[in-house]
């Protein structure tokens, strides 16, 4: 079949080239994912990268962007005002609404098939009312969004920042920091971040019915907002490590999201006070959520039955 080579040429020589066979394909190595682009260039077999979705296909018409959805840098999808795209925007508002009363939001798996047939439906633009999918279904999507965008929501190249402010010494030295850096995102990032860490607390503020603490919202949702620059060269030891300091980071981002990103991050749309367990500025005093045999669930993701990204 000729020989296989890992393609390190420009992006724009692999474009030139007439491929006899194309297959976007995910590698899987441990617990690490990505995705990659098989060519078969006449005797050569070539594992790229998947090229900018930019490059791949027009522009969208029916779901409000001008462009796919997936894989690419929030700035590209808002423009200059930081908006975000139409389908995102109304993902977030029906998750809001659904997702406190789902049990297991964001840990439960969905179906494969059904998440590729709406992502795929998405990229092209397709007209999707997302708000008659199910509740689960549309949260696996969200995780697979923000998996999908480079550089991640928080910023790889700043993960040695957000990692080096949570080991201050101080509660009041940490939030000054992380404040500092959440500043260096771009704008689309931090208007998503934003309206994502104020759905999560919605929902771990519900935990009662949702079964999701906003440490286990963390655990699920984490890996997916940050990583270190170049990590599938990581070993699983390091992996473990990383995994484990971004858990910390994300669930101190939703316990003082109101003193990091500004009262109106905590006060967007916050449950009604007969369903919230604790006060709207903090999300660390949800009850612990029993499991069937009375003890305290641990919620872990990765398992036959749970959405493993």
């Amino acid at each position: 079949m000729g020989q296989a080579n890992c393609c390190c040429g420009s992006r724009e020589a692999l474009a030139e080239a007439e491929a006899v066979l194309s297959a976007d394909v995910r590698l899987s190595r441990g617990r690490k994912r990505s995705e990659r682009r098989l060519l078969l260039l006449q005797e050569e077999l070539v594992i790229a990268k998947l090229l900018p979705a930019a490059a791949q296909a027009p522009g969208q018409a029916g779901s409000g962007c001008s462009r796919r959805l997936f894989g690419q840098p929030l700035a590209a999808l808002c423009g200059e005002d930081a908006t975000l795209p139409q389908p995102i925007q109304e993902l977030l508002a029906v998750l809001q609404r659904e997702g406190p009363a789902t049990e297991g939001i964001f840990r439960r798996a969905a179906s494969g098939t059904s998440l590729r047939q709406l992502r795929e439906a998405l990229d092209r633009g397709a007209e999707v009312e997302l708000g008659s999918q199910p509740a689960l279904l549309l949260a696996v999507l969200l995780k697979d969004f923000l998996r999908s965008i480079p550089d991640k929501l928080l910023g790889s190249h700043l993960y040695e920042e957000w990692t080096a402010a949570l080991e201050k010494s101080s509660r009041e030295e940490k939030v000054e920091e992380l404040k500092a850096v959440a500043h260096k995102l771009p704008a689309a990032n931090l208007v998503l971040l934003k309206r994502l860490l104020c759905l999560l607390r919605h929902i771990g503020h519900n935990a009662a019915t949702s079964r999701m603490s906003c440490s286990n919202l963390a655990i699920c949702v984490g890996p997916n907002l940050l990583s270190p620059p170049e990590e599938d060269l990581l070993p699983l030891e390091a992996m473990l490590e990383v995994t484990q300091k971004v858990k910390v980071l994300v669930e101190f981002l939703l316990e003082n999201a109101g003193e990091i990103f500004g009262e109106e991050t905590a006060g967007l749309s916050p449950p009604a006070a007969e369903e919230s367990p604790a006060p709207a500025e903090r999300c660390r005093e949800e009850p612990k959520v029993p499991d069937e045999a009375g003890g305290d669930a641990l919620v872990q993701s990765g398992t036959a039955e749970d959405d493993p990204w």
